[in-house]
């Protein structure tokens, strides 16, 4: 179950209705623009009927998270092959599932002797890229994805797809992936 609210820095606030059990908090602090800038998580807390539960959240500054992967061409052996695909523009669609998320995002890259790189997620201040830090799209830190990569191009007669897994930091992160 998720459940929304909104607070000013430094308030208190209460979420009811949830049923008993086990529960995280993640708070994500906005900027005006809508991107997150601050974000902090807590350690499980129970609820318990007719009581109230604290949880404790300490925010950490992520304006500068990035995501860059990494695709490499492999062939049926899993050998990188430098001719496999080369020379070709190539449309990216890269997949995040963890924690109950599922987010996609899209990039675009040169491929140049069976490789190609990319990043696919970071702030307004970290740079380009196609995704910026919105509520919708946020990435949390300390949570493990499993990236999905499906390359395709007008030159090829088919798209490739491989997958890797990462646990996401604050910072710098890379994933390499196998394309077949």
């Amino acid at each position: 179950m998720e459940a929304e609210e909104s607070a000013s820095p430094g308030s208190t606030i209460t979420i009811d209705g949830l049923l008993p059990g086990q529960y995280t908090v993640a708070v994500l602090g906005v900027n005006s623009s809508g991107l997150v800038t601050y974000y902090g998580r807590s350690s499980e807390v129970t609820v318990s009927p007719r009581e109230t539960s604290a949880a404790s959240v300490s925010m950490q500054n992520v304006e500068g998270i990035l995501v860059s992967v990494s695709c490499s061409w492999v062939d049926d052996d899993g050998n990188w092959n430098s001719s496999i695909v080369t020379g070709y523009d190539a449309s990216f669609i890269i997949k995040a599932v963890g924690l109950g998320k599922n987010l996609s995002y899209s990039a675009s890259a040169s491929v140049s002797d069976s490789t190609a790189s990319f990043g696919i997620f970071t702030s307004e201040y970290g740079g380009s890229s196609s995704a910026t830090a919105t509520v919708q799209n946020f990435l949390e830190p300390g949570i493990t994805y499993n990236f999905t990569v499906t390359a395709s191009s007008l030159g090829w007669e088919r798209s490739y797809s491989g997958s890797s897994t990462l646990r996401l930091e604050n910072g710098r992160n890379y994933v390499s992936v196998d394309l077949h």
